[in-house]
């Protein structure tokens, strides 16, 4: 069993604690750069197309500061992976078809009031999930004030209330 020395790194010499720190900071600098040029999308929340990017991206660039890859090809890598994001999305953008491929497509839940079994059913949405996002975005309790809904591409539940007369 590791001591507390071992475990927590406080054999570790100064030289390497400066070494991860000062790889540290570049990584920061560098993925803040790669953010800014890889668009605000990656990190907002969306499809799982810019989910698995972002996982991805903080993956590569972590090994850059551990040192189990080396530092010039790791910081390639994520690059490579800001443009890759990059030149998708701007293709899933000039194609719907490319676009609904890689990002997914709404489906309507609730349309005219009448819950929609057979898209709820496919899309695992339960009542309960539809009357949860009810009562949180448009504070609805009932089926019968909910015009349409839909689970957008990012995974919520977007609510249109009827109108009231």
């Amino acid at each position: 069993m590791p001591d507390i020395n071992e475990l927590f790194g406080l054999d570790t010499d100064l030289s390497t604690i400066i070494t991860f720190a000062i790889r540290a900071v570049v990584v920061f600098a560098i993925s803040v750069l790669y953010v800014r040029l890889g668009g605000k999308r990656i990190f907002n929340k969306n499809s799982a197309f810019d989910i698995v990017a972002a996982i991805m991206l903080g993956s590569i660039l972590s090994r850059a500061i551990t040192d189990s890859a080396p530092f010039i090809p790791t910081l390639v890598a994520g690059a490579i992976l800001v443009i890759t994001h990059r030149s998708l999305a701007y293709v899933s953008y000039r194609s719907d078809w490319f676009g609904d491929w890689i990002k997914g497509v709404s489906r309507t839940l609730v349309k005219d009031g009448k819950l929609l079994e057979d898209n709820m059913r496919k899309s695992h949405i339960t009542e309960q999930d539809l009357m949860a996002a009810a009562r949180t975005q448009s504070s609805l309790d009932s089926l019968d004030d909910i015009k349409e809904a839909y689970l957008e591409r990012s995974g919520e539940i977007s609510i249109l209330p009827k109108k009231k007369d």
